[in-house]
């Protein structure tokens, strides 16, 4: 199967020795590095403009709670940094986490010598084969599902129910987007089982619950499923 590989980013903590990755709620992913810090942010990360003004980010490990489990927020007339030069970063931050005072030394230490570090993640995002079309696979009605590796992908194109995918010459699954699809009166795609495939076709799709192809992309599909 052919794919579209893009790099996907995720902060990840600067505190020494940390390297944690924020993944949001559900193990999201952002294709631009400070959209994905504006949410570490709103997810109450410590970020702060550091010495490069980068932003930096710190995890919730390395923050101070309160006795009820609170985060404790900077607060210009009270609760401040102990460590005078950490302070100073937090100018202008009027409510943003403070580091335990444990902590406070490494947190300072990140922002002193560190840049905006983020984890950068090669994704899949299946493509049809027909000639000249490059249609990508999207597994929601309003945005692409990237996997991870080829396994998770060819599942999900199968699962989907909309593209055909079919094993070519050379071994390898080759899908077909819904636009070479056959489909039903209704609009829904027509699986193998329910239609008469040209035979080179017919012997090539033993599963009948994929999509059958179009009889007018036939030709075009075994093309690209013959290597030619």
């Amino acid at each position: 199967m052919r794919y579209d590989i893009r790099h996907f980013h995720r902060p990840v903590c600067a505190f020494p020795g940390c390297g944690n990755e924020y993944d949001g709620d559900e193990a999201e992913w952002w294709t631009d590095p400070y959209w994905a810090l504006d949410q570490a942010w709103e997810d109450d990360w410590l970020v702060l403009d550091g010495r490069h003004d980068e932003p930096v980010c710190i995890c919730p490990e390395h923050l101070l709670y309160d006795g009820d489990g609170r985060l404790v927020r900077y607060d210009p007339e009270g609760v401040v940094p102990e460590t005078a030069a950490l302070a100073g970063f937090y100018e202008g931050h009027v409510g943003e986490p403070l580091p335990d005072p444990d902590c406070e030394r490494g947190a300072l230490d990140a922002l002193l010598h560190s840049e905006l570090v983020t984890a950068d993640h090669p994704f899949l995002l299946p493509i049809c084969e027909y000639p000249h079309c490059g249609a990508v696979f999207a597994d929601e009605p309003f945005g692409a599902m990237w996997y991870p590796d080829e396994d998770a992908a060819e599942t999900a194109v199968h699962d989907s129910r909309r593209w055909a995918m079919i094993k070519g010459d050379d071994g390898e699954c080759h899908a077909f987007c819904p636009l070479h699809v056959l489909h039903d009166g209704d609009g829904r795609p027509v699986p193998v089982g329910r239609t008469v495939l040209p035979p080179a076709l017919a012997e090539r799709c033993t599963d009948p619950r994929p999509p059958a192809v179009r009889p007018s992309c036939a030709d075009d599909v075994l093309d690209v499923l013959r290597g030619e």
